[in-house]
């Protein structure tokens, strides 16, 4: 998907002029590949049971409720649909040759060529999906060719297209016999125009071009389009002749994820252009590492990024000291790494890190041209990198070759310390050695392969600057070789006592068998901070970071840029919190919320999670007025305008104290959740499942006692909102200032109009639910349609808000729309006939 998204971006961006005719069938084509990739990869997965139509879809699409035979129709479609696109394509080359008589030169014509395809992609494949179908005789049928199916043969991720494959396929040959013609006819008649009927005024530079883009074109979409084709015909092949082979099915299944991959990759290599940004970026990559001066200190970085990554997602272990044993809670036990692996991986990468910190020191060590050690040829360094690498990841692997009896294991922990935790007897449990001194003679064995450098490194290089300094090297560039030293130093050391730490203790708790709950849990803690610190470090410690992280908080110069863009960046908060952390479920006129979303599986507390929603939608409010008041202070003969900066920063302060703070009192209360679950049951007697699941939560049992604090809000902020916003308008509209012309208040005017609309048109889908909060809570009206219907219009708010910011201000708009219909071009100039034209 990366390398997707970065061809996207070469199509939209770096497109030449001479292929800006074709960009919107190259975007159109990328992007029906992309979703076809990602719907294919990630919502399907699907697991084919070939002759019969039978699939089991594995992707995330059945845990997201989509219907398996939707996503099966979805497949078909996208594919038709590509079909359509290259169609698009041909068709856009068929008709930028002048001469050609059949060219379709009518727009209306053009449009309805494309819908009619799109309609033949998408309409065609629906006949088979309207059949009601026994998906138990599809089983029966298929065990009586292949009685051994997967487990997930018998579950309700099994779907059937039809109990007729037949008659699927009748249908995909009609498809092929409508669409695959015109691509014939385009094809071949441009081939034939430019090769065999070449038009005499068009200059050889220009007719060179449009063969060389046709074929580009042509290798573009026939490379990957034959990735498609051999599991099309194989399912043809199959159908009629109730062919099975386990192995053909399998291998379908994966060269189809792979047209995706394919296709982004021929797009990227073979048009010119794109293949040259493409390796540029190699070329700027390799240049960057020959400046070995930086290498090590990106190593350092890389290999801090890495452990963090590989502890707190990977990973996230609880361990189980003095037996060198871990529960691995993180995704890598979900996708199938070993838990006595990860323990390897964490062990190897913390060694990893010293070998790079010896790295950083051995370039400052070389770095001073009259230390008669230092190293000067390039194979002596890469050895002993090579060196200190290998001692990172082999001298810890000897305890790993041994099998272990984790039952023993476990039954010699539970006899000292009879209570773990319950991940203690579960399958993500995993143990180094069932001799855990073992373990850290070894760990040993790399102290003093290491240490001794690193401290040679480091005390010497501190000998030669201070006690010994070069009396050729003027006083400044000594005094900045000590200061980037003590950077360094400081960079590496304080987030290496994070990992020094624990990895005493390890020692001494094996040796001693010393167990601590308490500090078990705080060397993990302890661990799983050292990327956040080492970050922060490598930030503060060196000027030239720290001045630029300084600078991205600093307010700009230019007010209007800063607090406009407050309120979409707390509009991104919010809709990314509503529609992906929280997605609630309301059971108004009660309090109580069940919550949908990933903030539940994270762990954030529910309470906390609607407490953000209802926090952040006053932002947004505090937000708006924040905006409003920058359009009234912009006014000169404004006497009331903020002029004090410390003014403006109090108010501020205030308002989103106000959008903070009041919403609060209502969470302080404990509430007894079955007793609103009663309540609620009177009123609707059949709510959904969720309901009496731990996800629900209840904000308070008197919902008025909520309605009256946001009362409060509404009291303190809309006046403020009001008076902003009627006294810029009477001032611009009603009282202009003589001293500005009629120009820029003609700009101001149509700015703060364009403000209004972005600000009110998207908070007024906030206003409804918010009102008809206020009258559920007050009245104790009941309607599940309504509680649904404000769910929904909330959760558009944050696309209708970037909508209307995109569409009503010019600027942005013309931007977004130079992105589908190109920007305007200098005309190129016709003096000479050689000049290539546009293609």
């Amino acid at each position: 998907m990366p390398i997707s998204v970065y061809a996207l971006y070469c199509v939209i961006f770096v497109t030449p002029i001479t292929m800006k005719n074709a960009r919107r069938h190259l975007i159109n084509l990328h992007f029906w590949t992309m979703f076809f990739d990602l719907v294919y990869n990630l919502l399907i997965i699907p697991m084919l049971f070939l002759p019969t139509s039978a699939i089991v879809v594995m992707g995330y699409g059945y845990n997201f409720g989509i219907a398996p035979r939707f996503c099966m129709y979805f497949i078909q479609a996208i594919v038709s649909v590509i079909t359509a696109a290259i169609i698009g394509l041909f068709e856009n080359r068929f008709s930028s040759i002048t001469t050609n008589q059949f060219r379709l030169e009518n727009n209306y014509f053009r449009t309805f060529l494309y819908i009619f395809n799109y309609c033949v992609a998408c309409l065609t494949v629906i006949p088979p999906y309207l059949k009601s179908i026994d998906t138990n005789s599809i089983r029966l049928e298929f065990l009586q060719i292949f009685p051994c199916p997967p487990d997930v043969f018998f579950t309700d991720r099994l779907t059937v297209v039809t109990d007729d494959p037949t008659y699927a396929t009748i249908f995909m040959s009609v498809q092929t016999i409508i669409l695959v013609p015109q691509s014939v006819v385009f094809t071949l008649y441009t081939t034939y125009l430019l090769f065999f009927r070449p038009n005499q005024s068009v200059s050889e530079a220009t007719r060179k071009m449009q063969i060389n883009f046709l074929i580009a074109v042509c290798s573009q979409c026939f490379i990957p389009l034959g990735l498609l084709m051999f599991p099309v015909f194989y399912v043809w092949f199959s159908t009629w002749t109730n062919y099975y082979n386990a192995v053909f099915n399998n291998q379908i299944s994966v060269m189809v994820s792979l047209h995706g991959l394919l296709s982004t990759l021929c797009l990227l290599l073979i048009h010119k252009p794109y293949r040259q940004h493409f390796l540029s970026l190699f070329r700027s990559t390799l240049q960057l590492r020959t400046r070995t001066s930086n290498m090590p200190t990106r190593m350092f970085r890389q290999k801090t990024t890495s452990l963090d990554i590989i502890f707190n997602v990977l990973i996230i272990p609880v361990v189980f000291l003095p037996a060198i044993s871990i529960s691995s809670l993180g995704y890598g036990y979900d996708i199938g790494i070993s838990a006595r692996y990860q323990i390897y991986l964490i062990q190897s990468f913390v060694c990893v890190i010293c070998s790079t910190m010896i790295g950083l020191f051995e370039n400052r060590f070389s770095s001073i041209s009259t230390n008669p050690f230092r190293i000067r040829k390039k194979w002596i360094r890469v050895l002993l990198y090579i060196f200190d690498y290998c001692v990172a990841f082999i001298t810890v692997i000897p305890p790993y070759l041994k099998s272990i009896d984790y039952d023993l294991i476990r039954l010699d922990f539970l006899e000292k310390f009879p209570c773990p935790p319950n991940e203690f007897f579960s399958d993500r449990f995993g143990v180094v050695s069932d001799d855990a001194a073992y373990v850290t003679i070894f760990m040993s064995i790399q102290f003093w392969l290491l240490a001794p450098q690193l401290s040679f490194f480091t005390l010497y290089t501190v000998y030669l600057l201070i006690i010994r300094p070069n009396v050729s090297v003027s006083e400044s560039t000594r005094k900045m070789q000590i200061t980037f030293l003590i950077s360094v130093y400081l960079q590496c050391i304080i987030p290496v006592t994070f990992l020094a730490y624990p990895v005493f203790y390890i020692w001494f708790s094996v040796w001693t068998k010393y167990y601590s709950a308490a500090n078990n849990n705080h060397i993990v803690a302890m661990v799983s901070l050292h990327g956040f610190l080492s970050t922060l470090c490598l930030l503060l410690v060196h000027k030239p970071y720290r001045t630029h992280l300084i600078s991205i908080f600093k307010i700009r110069s230019h007010p209007t840029i800063f607090v406009s863009g407050v309120m979409p960046f707390r509009t991104m908060v919010f809709d990314l919190v509503y529609n992906m952390l929280i997605i609630p479920i309301l059971f108004l006129p009660t309090t109580a919320v069940v919550i949908m979303g990933y903030g539940y599986d994270f762990g954030i507390p529910p309470k906390f999670c609607i407490y953000f929603i209802q926090a952040i939608v006053s932002v947004i409010a505090a937000a708006i007025i924040g905006l409003f008041e920058n359009r009234f202070s912009t006014i000169t003969t404004n006497k009331f305008r903020l002029k004090n900066n410390y003014v403006k920063a109090f108010l501020y302060i205030f308002n989103y104290c106000v959008a903070c703070l009041t919403v609060i009192p209502p969470y302080l209360k404990s509430i007894d959740t079955n007793s609103i679950r009663f309540e609620f049951l009177q009123i609707s007697p059949c709510p959904p499942q969720e309901f009496f699941t731990n996800r629900l939560t209840v904000i308070t049992d008197d919902p008025s006692y909520v309605t009256i604090f946001m009362s409060i809000q509404s009291i303190i902020l809309i006046p403020q909102c009001a008076v902003f916003t009627l006294y810029t308008t009477y001032l611009l509209v009603f009282k202009p200032s003589q001293t500005v012309s009629e120009a820029t208040r003609k700009i101001q005017i149509t700015f703060l109009i364009a403000v209004y609309s972005q600000c009110f048109i998207p908070f007024g889908l906030l206003m409804l639910p918010v009102i008809y909060v206020w009258f559920s809570a007050w009245t104790k009206y009941y309607n599940a349609a309504f509680n649904n219907h404000i769910s929904v219009m909330v959760s558009l708010h944050g696309l209708l808000s970037t909508l209307c910011l995109l569409l009503i201000h010019k600027t942005f708009r013309q931007h977004f729309l130079s992105l589908f219909w190109g920007t305007k071009i200098f005309p190129i100039s016709q003096s000479s006939s050689t000049q290539p034209r546009n293609c």
